[in-house]
C-alpha cells in the first residue's frame, strides 16, 4: 500500500510515472535507486520514532496507568504486531515468536529506562537490520 502511495502521488509530482516506472506490476523493482533509499532511510528514522511514539509512547503509557502493566503490554504488542501483517503472513512461526520478543523487548526498554528513545533507537536498529539483511 505504501509503495502504491507513493507511486501514485509523489512520483508523478517529480517526474512523469512513465518515465520512472515502465511496468507498475515490477514493483519495488521498478523503481528508481534514489527512490528505494527515500524507503530504507524512512523505514529506520521516521517510521519507528511514529511507531515507538504511539504504541509505547500514548498507548502503553494511557493503558498502564489504567489496566495493570502486564495486560497494556500485551495489547499493545497484539496491535504492534498487527500493524504488521507482512510478517504474520510468513505463516512462520518462529517469525512470529520473534515479533512477540521484539514487542516484548521495546515494551521491557521502555519500563527499564523510562525513556522513549531506548525503544525508538532498538527499533531503528532492527529495521536496519532487516534492510541490510533482506
Amino acid at each position: 500500500m505504501v509503495v502504491q502511495i507513493f507511486t501514485r502521488v509523489l512520483i508523478p509530482v517529480f517526474e512523469g510515472e512513465e518515465t520512472l516506472i515502465p511496468h507498475p506490476s515490477n514493483a519495488l523493482n521498478a523503481l528508481p535507486q534514489w527512490f528505494l533509499l527515500l524507503i530504507a532511510v524512512n523505514t529506520f528514522t521516521l517510521v519507528p520514532v511514529a511507531e515507538e511514539l504511539l504504541f509505547r509512547g500514548v498507548l502503553y503509557t494511557g493503558l498502564a496507568a489504567i489496566w495493570n502493566k502486564p495486560m497494556a503490554m500485551i495489547v499493545t504488542s497484539v496491535g504492534f504486531i498487527a500493524l504488521h501483517p507482512e510478517n504474520l503472513s510468513s505463516g512462520s512461526t518462529l517469525t512470529h515468536l520473534g515479533m512477540l520478543v521484539i514487542t516484548v523487548m521495546m515494551v521491557a526498554a521502555r519500563e527499564l529506562t523510562g525513556a522513549l528513545y531506548v525503544p525508538v533507537m532498538l527499533h531503528a536498529g532492527f529495521n536496519l537490520s532487516s534492510i541490510i539483511f533482506n
